[in-house]
């Protein structure tokens, strides 16, 4: 059913209320838009509203004794309905209030199985890179000098362009990337994650935001937050903010540099053992020889001296021998 008393916007469930009244236990809550960004918001098998946020804001909505209908809505278009408010939201002076965030989404670079292209980096050697109509991440890679740039209307159009050989490479969201990817073939994710954005459920009701929040602080404190992101959201690491790649880091490269370093250390330790056993060998073996030496410089004094006076002995008798013969 529609309801007049709130109403709820939804990029990727994002939210906002239309009318400034206070969210009561029971009221329904009209949940506005798109239901057609998996695995965020989309309909289900049934036609039903299925994704993390949808779930996300359903337990919300439990735990606040809310009830929710959800209208499929383009929110960056006028809306229309039975809620006066909706058209405000579409327009340059939003006054939307945002709750804390839910999500953080960011891009990656999708390139062909066969590609060289490795990255982000790769791309600003004049490569043609693919995107989705509206997603700011082409402003942010024309700040970087990618200014070769295929505007789609779909993910699935960024993709098959690159499949093609139209374009080198696709900017796109990476949760919905992946499952693009899977779903098409050919093409892979490559490099690390950047251009990282929250998100949030808005409202132009403050009432109905700090109740929003109060929710959220319930689910997060309880861990159903985090179970749902594990069920939908694919665990892949993030450009430098995600724990596990730093723990990942810390196992793989720090841990067996430490190591390394350690055993480096002991060895180094046992090399210092080794020198000061050896010195002291050394001094050992110097002092052995300064004393060979001295005996050996004894020794060879005395055989000087023995020489010495054996040359005397015989010069004597030779005199001697000499005088005899001259008294013949």
């Amino acid at each position: 059913m529609f309801s007049a008393n709130k109403s709820l916007f939804v990029p990727a469930l994002i939210v906002a209320a239309g009318v400034s009244v206070s969210a009561a236990f029971g009221e329904t809550i009209t949940v506005f838009g798109p239901l057609d960004n998996p695995p965020y918001t989309f309909s289900g098998e049934k036609g039903e509203p299925a994704g993390f946020e949808v779930e996300l804001l359903q337990g919300v909505a439990r735990d606040r004794g809310m009830e929710l209908e959800f209208v499929e809505a383009d929110w960056t278009n006028d809306l229309e309905g039975d809620v006066s408010t909706a058209k405000a939201l579409t327009a340059s002076n939003r006054n939307e209030q945002f709750t804390l965030p839910v999500d953080v989404r960011y891009h990656v670079v999708f390139a062909p199985n066969d590609s060289i292209i490795r990255g982000l980096e790769d791309l600003k050697v004049d490569r043609k890179v693919a995107v989705v109509e509206g997603d700011p991440v082409r402003s942010y890679l024309g700040q970087l000098g990618i200014n070769r740039i295929a505007v789609h209307r779909s993910g699935e159009e960024a993709l098959q362009s690159v499949i093609d050989g139209e374009t080198d490479a696709a900017v796109l969201e990476q949760q919905k990337g992946l499952l693009l990817a899977e779903q098409i073939g050919g093409v892979r994710m490559t490099g690390e994650t950047f251009f990282g954005r929250e998100f949030a459920f808005a409202t132009t009701d403050s009432s109905l935001r700090d109740s929003l929040n109060a929710g959220l602080r319930v689910m997060d404190r309880t861990g159903q937050q985090a179970t749902l992101a594990k069920a939908w959201i694919k665990d892949t690491p993030r450009a430098g903010d995600n724990g596990r790649t730093v723990m990942a880091y810390l196992q793989w490269v720090v841990t067996p540099l430490v190591l390394l370093i350690v055993a480096a250390g002991v060895h180094a330790s046992g090399l210092r053992r080794k020198q000061a056993r050896r010195i002291v060998e050394l001094e050992r073996d110097l002092a052995k020889g300064r004393r060979e030496l001295g005996e050996l410089r004894e020794e060879t004094a005395r055989q000087r001296y023995v020489m010495n006076q054996l040359s005397t002995v015989t010069l004597v008798d030779q005199l001697v021998e000499v005088s005899g013969s001259s008294k013949n």
